[in-house]
């Protein structure tokens, strides 16, 4: 495969759900009707695609992304699927609200790296753009990402958010963590 000017395309970005906990105020700034289940591709189905990509038009690289990738409760087996591809690379994008629960068990399952969106480290502020109260989980999951192997990275927006304090994301990343940020 290659784009309009000829560069071949080795990385595929895979939405496996439009389900989110989060209602951020740049992502989802009203409500948004769940899933339907029947809708989603299947973990067959998403096996085969990326199959198909990787022995046809020389795939190499796959970032799973939603919503958020952790609300499929098939997840593992995704990953599992996917890992036994010849791919050189295997990641995830999540909002980190339940990865402390699942880095470990996907980790195992093939996946090599997380990124992780991380608006703030103001709890307050946090709250306000994510529309949840989860900043601890996010940390939990950034550790427990780390301790699983996975590499995690973070994403983060930098926005002006009244009410919150000074944020202290360069100072806790560069000292508690080995995270990588972006």
């Amino acid at each position: 495969m290659q784009d309009s000017n000829g560069r071949p395309i080795e990385y595929l970005r895979l939405s496996v759900t439009p389900a989110c906990a989060m209602r951020c105020i740049y992502c989802h700034p009203g409500t948004l009707d769940p899933a339907n289940p029947r809708s989603l591709l299947s973990p067959d189905e998403i096996e085969g695609l990326v199959r198909h990509l990787v022995e046809n038009h020389g795939l190499r690289k796959v970032r799973l992304t939603g919503g958020e990738p952790t609300s499929r409760s098939d997840l593992p087996d995704i990953v599992r699927r996917l890992a036994r591809l010849d791919l050189h690379d295997l990641a995830m994008t999540t909002n980190g609200l339940t990865l402390a629960r699942q880095a470990k068990a996907l980790a195992a399952c093939g996946l090599r790296r997380v990124n992780v969106s991380l608006d703030s480290l103001d709890p307050n502020c946090f709250r306000r753009m994510t529309g949840v109260d989860g900043l601890a989980q996010v940390r939990n999951g950034l550790d427990a990402a780390a301790a699983a192997g996975l590499a995690p990275r973070c994403s983060t927006h930098f926005w002006r958010c009244e009410g919150g304090t000074a944020d202290p994301s360069s100072s806790w990343m560069s000292q508690e963590q080995q995270v990588s940020k972006k």
